[in-house]
Formats: structure tokens, C-alpha cells, sequence
């Protein structure tokens, strides 16, 4: 075991890129307002992405590998070629992004959780707003269940899952999930089922089977 000493100023998000089972590549983003790429097997640190003019939120890695969304305190999101190491795409959120996600497999959607209560859906290949996910508090976190099926969570405490070619409203809501803001969802799909796993401030975590809450 060992640290990763990098970065001036706190890690605020973590994301792991892999073929199979394994992981590859390590991005972390920072309160520094940088981005952190580092090579899993030996640790090796690849390239600092700077560009950022306020702390990142989050970032979201394609599952080629070759690029990485990011988002900001500032409202901006932008597009990284990770081969390399540049901005590719910046623009302006209508509201501060607190998350955001890839949808599985080819990645044709990627998801944002904006700041008072709306997930954002878009079309990867021109950033199209595709869905709107209404919440009452900020949605924290967010995972693609399939890619038409997203799971959230955050400031309510409630699990929702939602098919985003039906947005209106979510096809299961589990009100009081958690006794505190939910910070964490992980959404996995085993074979012939679907499930989402959660955690929440107070560090539990559960296992919930999608459509049986």
C-alpha cells in the first residue's frame, strides 16, 4: 500500500478505467482545479489535464478509455483527450454539476446531476439534452443501471430508478432510503437481475434489487 502524492489540495473524485475485471488507469480530480492520470500497474503518474478554473467535481472516463468528461464548481464541463492530455469541448451547465456518468457500453448518453434538482440527460455525440429527471433536493450521485436505465440518489434520501425514455417520473422510488444524504450509488447488474448498491454519510451501505425496492 502506498499514496499517491500529487496533487495541492484535496482529491474530490476518483474513477478507475479498465478492460474486464481489472483496472488500468487511475483519474482523480482535484480541489486544486487539476486533473490526475496515473497508470495502475506501476503507479506511474501520466499527465496532470489543467484548465479548470475552479475545483472539480467530478470526471467520468469513456469506456474506450481515450477520453474523460469533467465538471466544476464553476458550471463548466469539458471534454479531455486522454491520449493527449488536452481540452477537447468546454461548455457551460445551466447549474453547477455536482456528478456525472457514462451510460455502459458504447457510452451513447452521459448523465449530470445538477445543483437543485435536475439530472440532465444527453446524446454523447452532440451533447443534445435527451431526458430531465426532476428532483425535489440535489441528486448527489447517479449510475447507469443499462444504458436506458439510471439509478440516484442525494439530499432527499431516496433511491430512485429511472428509464430516461420515460423521464416524467422514476419507475421505482424508495422514499427514506437512508437516514442521511445518500453521497454514493453503484449500480451493477448481475445476470438475469438488476440491482443498485448505495451509501450513504453515516458510512452503511445496502444492497437493493431494482424493481423490488
Amino acid at each position: 500500500m502506498g499514496a499517491l502524492l500529487h496533487h495541492q489540495a484535496g482529491v474530490s473524485c476518483l474513477a478507475l478505467h479498465g478492460s474486464g475485471s481489472r483496472p488500468t488507469h487511475l483519474v482523480a480530480g482535484s480541489e486544486d482545479r487539476t486533473i490526475s492520470l496515473w497508470e495502475v500497474a506501476t503507479w506511474r503518474h501520466l499527465s496532470s489535464l489543467k484548465g479548470h478554473k475552479a475545483p472539480v467535481n467530478d470526471v467520468a472516463v469513456h469506456p474506450s478509455g481515450r477520453v474523460a468528461l469533467s465538471v466544476a464548481r464553476d458550471s463548466e464541463l469539458r471534454l479531455w483527450n486522454l491520449l493527449q492530455a488536452r481540452c477537447s469541448f468546454r461548455t457551460r451547465a445551466p447549474a453547477e454539476p455536482l456528478a456525472l456518468t457514462y451510460s455502459p457500453g458504447d457510452a451513447a448518453s452521459y448523465a449530470m446531476a445538477l445543483r437543485g434538482g435536475k439530472v440532465a440527460v444527453h446524446c454523447s455525440a452532440d451533447a443534445s439534452l435527451t431526458a430531465s429527471l426532476p428532483h425535489d433536493g440535489s441528486c448527489l450521485t447517479l449510475s447507469f443501471l443499462t444504458p436506458h436505465v439510471v439509478v440516484t440518489g442525494g439530499e432527499e434520501r431516496a433511491i430512485r430508478v429511472w428509464d430516461v425514455r420515460q423521464a416524467l417520473k422514476p419507475a421505482v422510488s424508495v422514499a427514506g432510503a437512508h437516514s442521511s444524504r445518500i453521497r454514493s450509488v453503484l449500480g451493477v447488474l448481475p445476470v438475469g437481475q438488476g440491482a443498485k448498491g448505495r451509501m450513504a454519510m453515516r458510512g452503511m451501505s445496502w444492497l437493493w434489487r431494482a424493481g423490488q425496492g
